[in-house]
């Protein structure tokens, strides 16, 4: 017989078991609970302390909610002298790009507008120098950088370690094809500084005797210039006047102490520049300029080559002398061009192109910022920073001038858009210029305008405000030098060849009505040989 259960004892024996599983369900939700409120309490702000009734301290009653306060307290805006601060305000806003009102300014600065002879000359020379075109001469602005163009560097830096004794001789209308096939240009140019020669002192004033009024109608002393005896006024007896140095037939006049020996021949060097990359493909393409090496006690000649600047001695020996100092930046900023119409050479239409190019300029915040840094840093002046950005674009000036193209060689007008540098370091000066030349075009009304697609260069001078066409080198009345016939000598002959070649479209037309048709014997086709191809069989050509 089967033993029975007592369904007491399995309730009984069940039920613990199941009620430990929910007792630890709920600790541990419990400890879960208790977790979460700590880590609550300890990531909430400190409550502020709130007066409670004496009689309501029990735990169980709810406690009233005080909104939290605000974590980022406010704070009144710091006092200003003024509602709006003038400094970051642009130019657009505050003049008027259209005013011209004696603009441009600085223009006595303009180091393209400088003329030789300035100043006392310092020495008279000779009548026996070899002759070169006198009077006053412009020179052209070439920065300092232009002369080491396509040089040796190891040149380059031997020339900057001596420019007290080295000057930069730049031949008119040179280049690489002047250079390879000039070689004794060298020993032309060292003989023609050498023959600048100087009279000992300059002359002196004729000044009265009174000597000669006292001793009217007796013979005067025969006494040397040098005897004790005999009074002296500068070097020559005082009974005496002293002869005019220009009086002399040799150009020299009495012997008198000086501290250059007038009758010595200096001591001159000329170095061929070194080409870096060898070639005379480009005719006026760099290096054009040569190295002249002046030994100890020259400094008068080397006063007098920076004086007079230009010398103009024959068509194939003419060149301009230069010190080489610090670099002082051109200030040509970019040429305009356009099709027929879009120049034109009047006060209105150049006074819009610049309103349009200011009006551009002064609204770009990064312009801006680097002009009015470069103007205080470099200029010398102070202001805010639309006064310094106006200060730099009052510079600015337009000027129609005939440009070359690079394609064709023909010339076309143009706007040369110039202005100061705001800075004569090279990097900040091609830095602004790129504020100017990143818009590819500039209109004028309805015409456009493009930017440097036309190039302003004098291959005669080297000068970047005109082309040799307009060089004024060759105006000069008694010009001896090169002139620009002698610099588009190459191009005319070219366009001449250009133009006697026959036409390429009518050549194409002779030759295609010279082809057989399709199907016709090749008797005009001429002979094939042995491999003639289809039936153009002529009497010696057999096809297979």
């Amino acid at each position: 017989m089967p033993s029975t259960q007592n369904p007491s004892l399995d309730a009984t024996n069940a039920r613990p078991q199941k009620r430990s599983k929910v007792t630890g369900q709920t600790e541990e939700h419990t400890r879960n609970n208790a977790e979460e409120s700590r880590l609550a309490q300890r990531k909430e702000p400190p409550r502020l302390a709130t007066d409670s009734s004496p009689g309501t301290d029990s735990p169980s009653l709810p406690t009233p909610q005080i909104s939290d306060p605000l974590l980022r307290q406010p704070a009144p805006l710091p006092a200003c002298s003024s509602p709006t601060i003038p400094e970051m305000q642009s130019p657009l806003h505050l003049y008027d790009a259209a005013d011209f009102e004696g603009l441009p300014t600085l223009q006595n600065k303009n180091p393209h507008a400088r003329m030789s002879r300035q100043g006392p000359a310092p020495g008279r020379l000779q009548k026996n120098c070899l002759v070169f075109t006198p009077g006053t001469i412009p020179i052209a602005h070439i920065p300092v950088y232009k002369f080491f163009g396509n040089t040796n560097p190891d040149q380059e830096s031997g020339v900057r370690r001596n420019t007290a004794s080295v000057l930069a001789a730049v031949i008119h209308g040179g280049g690489q094809r002047f250079v390879s096939r000039s070689p004794e240009k060298t020993a032309e140019i060292r003989s023609f500084i050498q023959s600048l020669r100087f009279q000992a002192s300059p002359p002196a004033p004729p000044q009265p005797s009174m000597v000669r009024q006292s001793n009217k109608g007796k013979a005067p002393a025969h006494a040397s210039p040098g005897s004790e005896d005999t009074p002296m006024r500068d070097g020559a007896p005082e009974e005496e006047e002293p002869l005019p140095r220009s009086e002399d037939s040799d150009g020299v006049g009495p012997s008198t102490p000086n501290l250059e020996e007038p009758h010595a021949t200096p001591e001159v060097v000329v170095y061929a520049p070194e080409m870096k990359h060898l070639g005379d493909k480009n005719r006026f393409g760099q290096p054009w300029t040569y190295f002249v090496e002046l030994g100890p006690g020259t400094s008068m000649l080397r006063d007098f080559l920076l004086w007079q600047g230009v010398f103009a001695v024959h068509p194939t020996l003419s060149f301009s002398m230069y010190a080489i100092r610090e670099d002082i930046q051109p200030w040509s900023i970019m040429v305009l061009s356009g099709p027929p119409g879009a120049v034109e050479d009047s006060t209105a239409a150049k006074r819009a192109v610049l309103t349009v190019i200011k009006e551009r300029l002064w609204a770009d915040r990064g312009f801006l910022w680097f002009t009015a840094r470069q103007v205080a840093a470099n200029w010398d002046v102070t202001g805010t920073l639309a006064e310094l950005v106006k200060m730099a674009t009052d510079t600015l000036d337009a000027t129609v001038v005939t440009a070359d193209d690079p394609s064709t060689g023909r010339a076309a007008p143009a706007y040369l858009i110039t202005g100061k540098p705001v800075s004569n370091v090279r990097n900040e000066y091609k830095r602004w210029l790129n504020f100017f030349t990143t818009a590819k075009t500039f209109r004028r009304g309805l015409h456009c305008l493009t930017v440097n697609k036309l190039v302003v260069d004098c291959k005669l001078c080297k000068d970047s405000t005109h082309c040799a066409r307009d060089c004024p080198l060759p105006k000069i009345p008694g010009w001896q030098g090169t002139s620009m016939d002698d610099i588009y000598a190459s191009s005319s002959a070219k366009l001449e060849d250009s133009a006697t070649a026959p036409d390429p479209l009518a050549q194409a037309k002779d030759i295609w009505k010279e082809v057989p048709r399709h199907g016709s014997r090749g008797s005009n086709r001429g002979p094939r040989g042995l491999r003639g191809r289809g039936g153009g069989r002529g009497h010696t050509g057999k096809g297979r």
